[in-house]
């Protein structure tokens, strides 16, 4: 562990590099300026954020670390009066997977969908939600009486309420905006012999959505700097690797 500690110490100061040597044990990618954000209602396709590559001279086993900074943004507005039920739902998520090329590992996932990579493996678990957030808003008010004046409703009674008022709609609003780091250590057993490129990739999800003209939802999710670092080992044989 100590090689890998001392090349993400250098890479710090580096913008997208990568370190591999020829049978490396290790092989890392830091990126210091990567922003990718989305704030369009659906799924994206799978981006590649990270890349790196590693020399395997034996039949070995991978495991493959990923650290990112993340961003979540989501707004939620309801208006309401006369006992009406008004709901903003907001939700955003980033998702992550680690693929890997010329492999013949039984445990691999296919890293398909839109975006994906051909002839890649999933390492396992395969998809992660590296980071998630709903923000579900409901409000039922009875509004703001802002006049009672007259005979509005014509039935001989002045100044009934509420019939003869106007009654204003309440408000009520919610913003949340939060940035972290989070980590995620992915396993690919029996990888093979040779070179083989890894890709991080990631997809962003946004789901807004309002009871009436009355409501309204926002979300956004962003992806900053990351890091993958991946370093070959030797598992237990004959442990399923999987859940």
């Amino acid at each position: 562990m100590r090689s890998v500690v001392a090349v993400i110490f250098l890479a710090a100061a580096t913008c997208a590099s990568t370190w591999a040597q020829p049978a490396a044990k290790h092989a890392v990618q830091v990126n210091n300026l990567m922003t990718w954000d989305r704030d369009l209602p659906g799924a994206s396709s799978w981006i590649n954020i990270l890349s790196t590559v590693i020399k395997t001279s034996s039949q070995k086993d991978l495991i493959l670390g990923v650290s990112l900074e993340t961003s979540l943004f989501t707004e939620t507005f309801v208006s309401s009066k006369g006992g009406t039920q008004e709901t903003a739902d907001a939700t955003a998520g980033i998702e992550v997977r680690v693929c890997i090329d010329n492999t013949t590992s039984p445990n691999g996932g296919a890293c398909d969908g839109a975006g994906g990579l051909a002839g890649y493996v999933s390492a396992q678990p395969g998809v992660v939600m590296f980071d998630k957030r709903r923000q579900l808003l409901t409000a039922k008010f009875a509004g703001i009486l802002s006049a009672c004046t007259g005979d509005r409703d014509g039935d001989g009674i002045p100044n009934e309420v509420p019939d003869d008022c106007i009654i204003t709609a309440e408000e009520l609003s919610l913003l949340l905006d939060t940035t972290a780091a989070h980590h995620f250590n992915f396993v690919l057993d029996d990888i093979g012999v040779g070179t083989h490129n890894v890709k991080v990739q990631a997809r962003i999800s946004i789901t807004e959505n309002a009871s009436s003209a009355n409501a309204r939802a926002d979300a956004k999710a962003l992806v900053g700097k990351g890091s993958v670092a991946v370093e070959e080992i030797r598992l237990v044989k004959g442990v399923d690797i999987t859940l």
